[in-house]
C-alpha cells in the first residue's frame, strides 16, 4: 500500500503536476490522520470495554460477599432474638410472673459474638473508582451499616467481658465442676452443658445489681438487632442495584436508593 502511494506521488512529480501533487499529499496526510484517530478510538473503546468488564466482574464478586454477609446477618439476628427472649424470660422470673425454668438456656448469658464486615474488607478501597455514583452511594451505605453493627457487637462483647462475666464470677455462679467434667479440648459442645449454676443465679434475682445487668443486656441486644436488620436491608438494596447494572438495566439500577435513616 505504501509503495502504491509512493508511485502515485512520483508520477505526479515526473509529469510536472505540482498542484495535483500537493493536493494529493494533503489528502494523504488527512487519510493518515483519520487512520490514527480511528485507531485511537478503537483503542479507547477497547480500554473502556476492558474497564467495564473488570467492573462487572468486581460487582459479581460483591454479590457473592453480600449474599454471604446476609446469611451471616440472618444467623446473628436469630441468635440475638434468642438472647433477648432469655433476657425477658429471666426478667419475668425476677418479678415472680414466670416460674423458674431449669431447662432455660442460661448459657447464652456468657457468650460473645463475632461480626466480620466483608464489604468494607474487600471493597472499601474500590468504591471511589466505581463508574456509577448511585452504586457508590449504596456501597457506602452498606459499609456504614457494617461499621454500626461492628460497634454494636463490640459494645455487646465489652459488656459481657467487663460486666456480666465478672458478676457471675463474683458470686460463684459459674459452674466450675460441670465445666471441668467436660472434654478438655472441645469448645463448641460446651453450649450443651450447664455452665451456669441456676440456683446461685436465682439467688440474685431482684437485686439492684442483677437488675442493672438485665437492663444492659436487654438494650445492647436490641441495638445489635437493629443494626443487623438495617445492614441486611442495605445489603439487599445494593445487591438488587448490582444485579440490574450487570444485566444492563441501568435505569432500574439507579432507581434504588440507600436507606433514609442515618442509624
Amino acid at each position: 500500500m505504501i509503495k502504491f502511494f509512493r508511485k502515485i506521488r512520483k508520477n505526479l512529480l515526473s509529469e510536472g503536476k505540482t498542484e495535483k501533487y500537493f493536493k494529493y499529499a494533503i489528502g494523504e496526510i488527512i487519510l493518515v490522520v483519520i487512520g490514527i484517530l480511528i485507531a485511537l478510538q478503537v483503542n479507547n473503546w477497547n480500554e473502556t470495554r476492558k474497564i467495564e468488564n473488570n467492573e462487572i466482574e468486581l460487582f459479581k464478586n460483591a454479590l457473592i460477599d453480600l449474599n454471604q454477609e446476609n446469611k451471616d446477618a440472618q444467623t446473628q439476628i436469630r441468635w440475638f432474638k434468642h438472647f433477648q427472649d432469655i433476657h425477658f424470660e429471666i426478667y419475668r422470673q425476677t418479678k415472680d410472673s414466670s416460674s423458674f425454668n431449669p431447662n432455660l438456656d442460661y448459657n447464652t448469658l456468657i457468650w460473645t459474638n463475632i461480626h466480620r464486615p466483608l464489604i468494607q474488607e474487600n471493597f472499601g478501597n474500590k468504591v471511589n473508582g466505581m463508574s456509577n455514583e448511585n452504586i457508590q452511594e449504596l456501597f457506602r451505605d452498606v459499609i456504614w451499616r457494617e461499621k454500626l453493627t461492628s460497634e454494636a457487637m463490640n459494645e455487646w462483647n465489652d459488656f459481657k467481658l467487663n460486666s456480666l462475666r465478672p458478676f457471675l464470677a463474683k458470686y460463684g455462679i459459674n459452674n466450675t465442676k460441670t465445666s471441668f467434667n467436660h472434654k478438655p479440648y472441645e469448645f463448641m459442645s460446651l453450649d450443651n452443658i450447664q455452665l451456669i449454676n441456676y440456683e446461685k443465679l436465682r439467688s440474685k434475682y431482684g437485686s439492684m445489681e442483677f437488675d442493672q445487668i438485665l437492663y444492659e443486656s436487654r438494650h445492647k441486644a436490641s441495638w445489635v438487632i437493629h443494626c443487623l436488620l438495617n445492614m441486611e436491608k442495605a445489603n439487599e438494596r445494593l445487591a438488587s442495584s448490582l444485579e440490574y447494572f450487570i444485566n444492563g438495566e441501568i435505569e432500574k439500577s439507579e432507581s434504588i436508593n440507600s436507606l433514609d435513616s442515618y442509624y
